[in-house]
């Protein structure tokens, strides 16, 4: 009898024990993927951070794009390909620093944005 209840007992922390770490990733994952606003830069997947033609930022992403590079969003130096390619404001803000509603993907390496909006570039701190 002792033993049965030893087993069963082992069987029933097992259990919560699991329970209790699923639900812990759950939550860390419902929290990292969920739609949260970011700032950065509309780009595209040739130039990245830096763009590489003369003239300004959105004339060359407009042009990269129209020889088949991506849309991409740059923020924080990391570069996130923008999964709904097809999203009418990427056209408008290429090139532009903006305000995005978006959600990244579980990989980490693309984003999908539900909203675009011109954002202003905040003054770089000086060292006194």
């Amino acid at each position: 009898m002792k033993k049965l209840a030893s087993i069963l007992f082992t069987l029933l922390l097992a259990m919560f024990l699991s329970m209790t770490a699923s639900a812990q990733t759950a939550t860390r994952q419902g929290r990292r993927y969920k739609e949260r606003a970011y700032y950065g830069d509309i780009s595209d997947s040739n130039c990245g951070v830096h763009h590489k033609m003369a003239g300004n930022p959105h004339g060359c992403t407009l042009a990269c794009v129209k020889q088949g590079a991506k849309y991409v969003f740059v923020t924080g130096g990391k570069v996130y390909t923008v999964a709904n390619q097809n999203l009418p404001d990427l056209e408008k803000y290429a090139g532009e620093h903006v305000r995005i509603m978006g959600t990244r993907t579980p990989d980490g390496k693309s984003i999908t944005i539900s909203t675009i909006r011109e954002a202003v570039r905040r003054a770089a701190k000086r060292k006194a």
